[in-house]
């Protein structure tokens, strides 16, 4: 059984195009940078490495796993790292965080309503760019606005 579980996952992952590769790998770097900046000046160094290991383990399995709720735990972990870290909540720092937060949870929103297989065509890459750069400018016009 598990034998088979393992094998099916190997196979999955060879035959996963390597545009995903990319996008997964994106997602990952940018909750793993949120949670680097909410843990910037932090007075223990093994706190930060747990926290920023555990929210980096979570969004691998995330993004492996792109249609489960698994992602919407790690954006829960990181706002937690944020009451946590972080005393100041108006600090520069919400803007970059917030940022990252939207292209984790955008990047696994597009991986999640495609397959694994098929890489993407131009046009709807091109779409999911331009809404993203509207709600990123809209989000940091909120933040500084406020």
């Amino acid at each position: 059984m598990i034998e088979e579980t393992l094998q099916l996952w190997l196979d999955q992952a060879l035959a996963t195009c390597r545009q995903r590769w990319v996008l997964g790998i994106t997602a990952t770097v940018a909750v793993t940078a949120a949670t680097l900046l909410i843990t910037v000046g932090a007075t223990s160094p093994r706190g930060v490495v747990l926290t920023a290991g555990a929210i980096t383990g979570l969004a691998i399995v995330a993004v492996a796993g792109s249609g489960s709720h698994v992602g919407s735990i790690v954006i829960a972990l990181v706002g937690l790292a944020w009451i946590v870290f972080v005393d100041d909540v108006a600090t520069p720092r919400a803007v970059a965080v917030a940022g990252c937060l939207y292209v984790f949870h955008a990047l696994l929103a597009l991986m999640a309503a495609t397959r694994h297989t098929a890489p993407l065509v131009r046009p709807v890459l091109m779409r999911w760019l331009t809404q993203s750069v509207a709600v990123l400018a809209v989000t940091v016009a909120v933040i500084v606005i406020s």
